[in-house]
């Protein structure tokens, strides 16, 4: 039940929807160039492991450019089972979507994971509300970059983990101005010498979530 895709280009004109139970490996150099409005969903355990000199990308073809955006890559595991691992990976100019009842609210969004672990990454330009949005899992996030997305940076519903020197800046020039850095409802997150640059009116609940938390040298 396990499928490689092999280091090249590949340009999605498609939906690439995989069976359900399939693990999903992308290899180092993969990347993927998406068509507007299209979707990658993974039902099943999903890794993304590249190297300092053969990361692994996905993006639009002119993130720059909203009109151009793709719309989801949406991972949706078995909690007793799965797990994601991203290292040395970078995703940009996505959107959202509703797919196979499925809505999500960012270019990237993983539910229902065992183990979530996300290291050297890029998250951005995401024209949706977040840049990355992890729901019922239990995460570890570290040395990991999420910036220049609409909204939301990081949005964590129901974790649990692990968030360790990573930062998180705003879109300043987005025309949204109610995100946050981090956004999460759960209490039993913990950051480590992570930090953040965050703008918006929800900036004093989001620090309100922060003093529920474990936190350790959190500058913001």
């Amino acid at each position: 039940n396990d499928l490689y895709i092999l280091e090249e280009t590949y340009f999605l004109q498609d939906n690439l929807i995989f069976p359900e139970n399939l693990n999903v490996y992308f290899n180092p150099g993969v990347n993927f160039i998406l068509d507007r409005n299209i979707s990658i969903v993974v039902r099943g355990s999903f890794y993304a492991k590249g190297k300092k000199d053969k990361k692994i990308y996905i993006k639009s073809k002119n993130h720059e450019q909203k009109q151009h955006a793709f719309n989801s890559i949406i991972l949706i595991g078995d909690n007793f089972n799965d797990t994601v691992k991203l290292e040395n990976f970078e995703i940009s100019g996505g959107s959202s979507d509703n797919i196979l009842f499925i809505k999500t609210t960012s270019q990237m969004h993983i539910n229902n994971y065992k183990n979530v672990e996300i290291k050297n990454s890029l998250f951005s330009n995401s024209y949706a509300d977040d840049g990355l949005n992890i729901k019922n899992s239990t995460v570890i996030v570290e040395r990991s970059i999420f910036k220049d997305n609409s909204a939301d940076q990081l949005d964590c519903d129901n974790c649990s983990g692990l968030i360790k020197n990573s930062y998180f800046s705003p879109n300043n020039n987005s025309t949204n101005k109610n995100g946050d850095g981090l956004d999460y409802r759960v209490d039993n997150l913990r950051w480590v010498t992570s930090s953040q640059n965050s703008v918006g009116t929800k900036r004093k609940r989001q620090i309100t979530f922060l003093e529920q938390a474990r936190i350790e040298k959190l500058k913001i």
